[in-house]
């Protein structure tokens, strides 16, 4: 066998048997990266993103585009936001899919367009920073959007 085509092959195999990150990781790296913008003595509300693979991401991201209005992650995000701005908490919402992160966060801030979040501190934890669209999303939500770059991706 070439040995081009052996490195080919093993290196294959290490990128299919990575091993994605779990929810209890992401919810860790979520809750690490607020440090500095949560208020003292409080702690943040998270939100995890979350795709056990690939596909399921990309499932979960087709849902989001074709029916924002019924999918659910949104649907949970949007309450969650509302949640989070009534309370005066800091919510970190993140996962390692970048275009599935922000889809969602951009359908969430859509559905409370007719309400506010004034004051709602948004920490955004992904490999990639916001799309110009979830910015402008933000802003009309009155949301202070903060960008944190994720360390774990699968």
């Amino acid at each position: 066998m070439p040995r081009s085509l052996a490195i080919g092959i093993l290196a294959a195999l290490a990128v299919a048997c990575a091993t994605p990150i779990t929810r209890p990781q992401l919810e860790a790296e979520l809750a690490s990266a607020s440090a500095g913008l949560t208020p003292p003595g409080t702690r943040p509300q998270v939100f995890a993103i979350h795709a056990q693979s690939r596909m399921e991401a990309w499932t979960q991201l087709t849902e989001e585009q074709t029916d924002p209005e019924s999918a659910p992650l949104s649907g949970q995000l949007s309450r969650k936001l509302a949640s989070s701005a009534s309370r005066g908490r800091t919510l970190v919402v993140g996962g390692p899919h970048a275009e599935l992160t922000d889809q969602v966060v951009r359908n969430a801030l859509a559905a409370r367009e007719d309400r506010p979040l004034r004051g709602l501190i948004l920490v955004y934890v992904s490999p990639a920073a916001p799309s110009p669209e979830l910015r402008a999303a933000a802003r009309r939500a009155k949301v202070a959007l903060h960008h944190q770059a994720m360390r774990l991706e699968d």
